[in-house]
C-alpha cells in the first residue's frame, strides 16, 4: 500500500506507474535512498508544487525519503487501482531514476544512470524556466 501510494503521488499517467514501481524496487534492492519528492511533500504538508526545497528535504520526518532509507512508515496517499497494480507488477527495467520533464503533459523520463538522469533533469529545468512559478 505504501509503495502504491508513492507511485500514485509521483506520476499522473497510469502507463508510467509500473516504471515508477520498478525504480522504487530497484533503489530498495541496491540500498539507495528513495529520494521521492512526494514523500517530502507529505512530510511537510506541501501541495501544488512539483519540486522540494533544501529546507523541505532537511525535515526529520520519517516520511522524508531523502533522510531515511527504505519506505516511509505508511502510505502518503490513497492509491487507485492502477497504482496498486503497478506496485504488484512493476516493469522489468534497470531504471534507478525518473523525472517528469513536463508537468503539464505528464511526460516522464526514466534512466538507469545518473548521467542520463541529469540530462532529463536539464529538460525539466528548461520547462520550469519557460513556465515561471510552476515549479
Amino acid at each position: 500500500m505504501t509503495t502504491a501510494s508513492i507511485i500514485a503521488s509521483e506520476v499522473t499517467k497510469p502507463e508510467d506507474q509500473p516504471m515508477v514501481a520498478s525504480v522504487i524496487y530497484n533503489r530498495l534492492a541496491q540500498g539507495m535512498m528513495l529520494e521521492m519528492d512526494s514523500t517530502v511533500h507529505y512530510a511537510v504538508g506541501k501541495s501544488g508544487k512539483v519540486t522540494t526545497t533544501a529546507e523541505d528535504r532537511a525535515d526529520p520526518s520519517p516520511y522524508n525519503t531523502y533522510m531515511h532509507k527504505g519506505l516511509p512508515p505508511g502510505p502518503i496517499s490513497n492509491p487507485g487501482r492502477t497504482a496498486l497494480a503497478a506496485a504488484l507488477n512493476p516493469a522489468d527495467s534497470d531504471a534507478l531514476f525518473f523525472v517528469t520533464v513536463n508537468p503539464e503533459t505528464g511526460d516522464t523520463r526514466f534512466a538507469a544512470t545518473l548521467e542520463e538522469h541529469n540530462a532529463n533533469v536539464a529538460l525539466f529545468r528548461q520547462w520550469c524556466s519557460a513556465n515561471p512559478g510552476s515549479c
